[in-house]
């Protein structure tokens, strides 16, 4: 109960000092579960110091509550070395909540190892886009602090042509829907749920493509340059063009140049596209069947939405068979977009 709270936290305190081989340590499970926080967090303390593994699966477990999360993140630095495998096993389990995926690759970058670096560049290829972009910012935490251990690679080769390829189908997408909101994002005027909601998306690719490049060209460069693109003044950004053209290899300044460079007009970037990913958006139709089915929920949403908004009746059938069982924001936008399909249909 709430009087023995003091006596309990004093215990699991007391674990922390104690040699790990004691059979005192086999009540560390329990304390982990013990209803009150204070008392979990000196468990989760107590269990970091003493690096006792029988616990480690439940100290993870920890981080996807917010409550307990800098106990948990705390306590598995101080594990280290020896619990890199096991949170490399749980960040790469699909099975498990991505509130706790979310957060190893920080803890990895704390312990800043070799192996922990190595564990994160073998990792970064997530189908969740935020997940993908945890670990691109732990693994730039990590060249900041100790260049050695994080050193160009293939894989971020690999990585930042699919997150260009991921840019620019973004675009193709959002020109299909609408021409004048593919302008730069200073200069267009939103107009709807799903050009914003695009547009934030793509200002999240280019941030974790300027991030790939942080990891193979000098850090402080590429952030300067992307400080300069995203800054919306003219002179800026043509300075920060320069520099990368200075700095990167020609064929991928190309690539970005394409997306960036304002003085290309929107044929010249869908063109580009188009070379690029090997495919075109040829309609609004056709870009909002692409997003009816994207991995993203909330585009997936806001697709279904403009369906209904737009009496795009051409994709009743399609909307029919969008999944949304279990989601109650996607079931509601489901029911509101067929009811004005057929609404539509019978006015």
């Amino acid at each position: 109960g709430a009087d023995g709270v003091p006596a309990r936290a004093e215990a699991a305190r007391a674990l922390g000092l104690i040699p790990p081989t004691s059979p005192l340590q086999s009540h560390l499970a329990s304390l982990l579960r013990d209803p009150d926080t204070s008392v979990v967090e000196q468990a989760l303390l107590a269990a970091g110091k003493t690096h006792n593994r029988h616990v480690l699966p439940q100290v993870i477990e920890k981080l996807g509550h917010p409550a307990l999360l800098c106990a948990a993140r705390a306590s598995l630095a101080e594990f280290g070395e020896s619990g890199v495998g096991t949170l490399q096993d749980y960040l790469n389990d699909s099975r498990i909540a991505l509130s706790v995926r979310k957060q190893i690759p920080s803890v990895l970058a704390r312990i800043a190892t070799r192996e922990a670096a190595e564990v994160l560049t073998n990792s970064l290829l997530q189908n969740d886009p935020g997940l993908r972009f945890d670990l691109l910012k732990a693994l730039n935490k990590m060249r900041r602090w100790e260049p050695s251990l994080v050193t160009p690679d293939e894989q971020f080769e690999d990585m930042l042509l699919a997150e260009l390829m991921g840019y620019y189908r973004s675009f193709q997408i959002l020109a299909a829907i609408d021409p004048s909101a593919g302008a730069p994002a200073h200069s267009a005027e939103r107009k709807t749920i799903l050009c914003r909601a695009l547009r934030e998306r793509m200002d999240l690719e280019l941030e974790r493509i300027f991030r790939l490049l942080g990891l193979l060209y000098s850090p402080r460069d590429i952030h300067n340059a992307y400080a300069g693109l995203t800054s919306g003044q003219a002179r800026l950004k043509a300075n920060s063009l320069e520099v990368l053209e200075n700095l990167l290899r020609s064929d991928l300044y190309k690539m970005l140049v394409g997306a960036l460079d304002p003085e290309l007009t929107l044929q010249d970037r869908l063109r580009y596209a188009q070379r690029l990913c090997h495919t075109t958006v040829e309609s609004r139709a056709e870009a909002l069947r692409i997003l009816l089915h994207s991995e993203d929920r909330w585009l997936r949403a806001c697709a279904m939405h403009a369906v209904g908004e737009m009496q795009v009746r051409e994709l009743n059938d399609e909307l029919r068979r969008v999944s949304y069982s279990g989601d109650e924001l996607l079931e509601e936008t489901w029911n509101w977009a067929s009811a004005r399909l057929n609404a539509g249909a019978t006015a």
